[in-house]
């Protein structure tokens, strides 16, 4: 045999089938299971020839190329399988278009009879953009031919109109249409309008490019002007996934980041980070490999600032102070003394404290010594804050008070 036997080769069977062994016999099983078929259809002892070459083709395979034979099975099996879900989508199919013959013929309602099933979504919430393919860059409700407004009855007969008259090639459009406008429509009416809202804010700011042209860039640099818009953010960070994350991931974030913030649809911050949501979420799926380059460049560029500013502040602390230059017959200059601070000016009127002290050292002289001394010392440090008048006063009533104290000790010690 020059490839894999077929199971016309074995009668619709196996080779394990015709040796009579699981597929996940070893060896010597299979060895022991041949030897007793063989005593028995072997021409010698009463078998066909046909039996006998069965026999020998089935151990053949499963003793010599066992893995291409157990590969081969898997890949008719699993053509087997493909095979009855094609059918299976094709009975479908056809019960949905006689069903909808038949209510067309009828004139009843199709909205309460139809036994239409959805097929599975991963994600309820991953619609195709206006610009997608599945829907050929239009809205469900334009694929369906619907306004909308339209109630759901109308949906329903529009749906089945356009399956009786449209070809199988269009089939999985309209499913697809038709199953957002009733299982998800309030999510596909919120993401037509923000989608909407994008592409406004979009063209807004394509046309202020073009009226403002930005400068040009280094020629080693991504030209993606829409990169930089995330206020210093990237836009995995802004999705709140890791740089490594599949396209799945970054769309369920996506979708997640979404609907966490429908409630801030009213407040303008709110608006701003939908919008660098959004933003982040087509440059993710549209331009990923032009992005991750811009990325890696603009770290590079920020790592060399860095090396360079700290060179430069280490070469600065090291370098030893320079002295001062001078030419060959000239002495060097003198380093030039800082002029002296102009004298303090006194300014204002005289100082109560210390025009009071002065009165009690004149008045009382021994009695109010102590008062005197404390009053001067107060006028002297309010006249230093307040550069008030009074400094020889308040000094001249200390002096009078110090020596009528003296005076009245001397006095008191001669008696």
């Amino acid at each position: 045999m020059n490839g894999p036997p077929s199971f016309s080769e074995f009668n619709g069977r196996t080779a394990y089938e015709v040796l009579g062994v699981n597929e996940g016999a070893t060896a010597d099983q299979i060895a022991k299971a041949y030897r007793s078929l063989m005593r028995t259809v072997h021409p010698d002892v009463g078998g066909t020839a046909e039996q006998a070459q069965m026999v020998n083709a089935a151990v053949l395979w499963l003793t010599k190329h066992r893995h291409d034979y157990d590969r081969h099975l898997e890949q008719k099996r699993e053509q087997d399988r493909e095979r009855e879900r094609a059918q299976q989508r094709a009975r479908e199919r056809e019960q949905r278009l006689d069903q909808a013959r038949e209510h067309r013929s009828t004139g009843n309602e199709p909205g309460v009879n139809v036994t239409w099933t959805a097929r599975p979504a991963a994600d309820p919430h991953g619609f195709t953009d206006l610009g997608g393919t599945d829907l050929g860059g239009r809205t469900a409700y334009e694929v369906l031919g619907v306004a909308e407004d339209a109630h759901p009855r109308v949906i329903d007969r529009a749906y089945l109109e356009l399956l009786v008259t449209t070809g199988p090639d269009q089939a999985d459009t309209i499913d697809t249409a038709y199953r957002w406008l009733t299982h998800h429509r309030g999510e596909y009416d919120r993401y037509l309008k923000q989608r909407r809202d994008h592409l406004k804010r979009q063209a807004e700011r394509t046309r202020r490019a073009r009226s403002n042209p930005p400068a040009p860039a280094p020629s080693d640099a991504v030209q993606a002007p829409h990169f930089t818009d995330f206020t210093g953010r990237t836009a995995y960070e802004v999705l709140r996934v890791r740089e490594n994350a599949s396209a799945a991931v970054i769309h369920e974030a996506y979708a997640a980041r979404m609907r966490s913030g429908a409630s801030e649809q009213a407040d303008p911050a709110g608006s701003d980070e939908q919008t660098d949501i959004m933003d982040a979420y087509l440059t993710l799926t549209q331009h990923r490999p032009g992005y991750d380059d811009y990325l890696t460049q603009e770290r590079a560029r920020s790592r060399e600032r860095a090396s360079t500013q700290e060179r430069a502040s280490t070469a600065a602390a090291t370098r030893p102070p320079q002295p001062p230059r001078t030419d060959g017959n000239r002495k060097p200059e003198k380093p030039v003394k800082p002029s002296p601070r102009p004298p303090r000016t006194q300014t204002g009127g005289w100082n109560r404290n210390a025009v009071i002290a002065v009165l009690i050292a004149l008045v009382l002289p021994i009695i109010g010594a102590p008062v005197c001394v404390a009053l001067g010392i107060i006028a002297l440090r309010q006249i230093q804050r307040t550069r008030e008048r009074g400094r020889g006063l308040a000094v001249l009533a200390i002096i009078i008070s110090v020596l009528d104290v003296v005076a009245a000790v001397v006095l008191f010690a001669m008696n």
